[in-house]
């Protein structure tokens, strides 16, 4: 989910998406309220490291493109720009299964072996999810 910068900074609330995904989890794993004052806290911190470093790589990206108006384009330069949106996309990820892992270790056995099943249904729905969204887009991709 992408949304504008300035429409996530100090945002008081989830989103409807973030919040119904959390809603969705603490009744699928059937959550006392201990766990869902824990994951909500787990929430909280979770977005607060994505949004950081969301925006760290759109300004690295705009950084990126900006260099497309020289005269003579840095290649080298942009290369930085790109190695380093590579390192923090895959710093979204690791914050992302850093995210679930510490939600797994709060559950009792039987909420383990819940959250395994929610997430290899995650897992077989993420393909889908990326085709649906980046569907959109396959006429611009192919006529370039």
């Amino acid at each position: 989910m992408k949304m504008h910068r300035n429409a996530r900074q100090n945002r008081p609330h989830f989103t409807e998406h973030e919040s119904k995904a959390a809603n969705y989890m603490s009744k699928t794993l059937g959550l006392s309220d201990e766990q869902e004052t824990k994951l909500d806290t787990l929430r909280k911190e979770h977005f607060r490291k994505v949004e950081m470093l969301e925006m760290a790589v759109s300004r690295n990206e705009k950084n990126m493109l900006s260099l497309l108006s020289a005269n003579t384009v840095d290649s080298a330069k942009a290369n930085v720009y790109i190695d380093s949106i590579g390192a923090m996309k895959a710093g979204i990820q690791k914050e992302l299964f850093a995210h679930f892992n510490s939600i797994k270790k709060m559950c009792n056995p039987e909420q383990s072996s819940k959250f395994d099943a929610l997430m290899d249904q995650m897992s077989k729905e993420l393909p889908r999810h990326f085709d649906n969204y980046h569907g959109a887009n396959a006429a611009h991709r192919d006529s370039m």
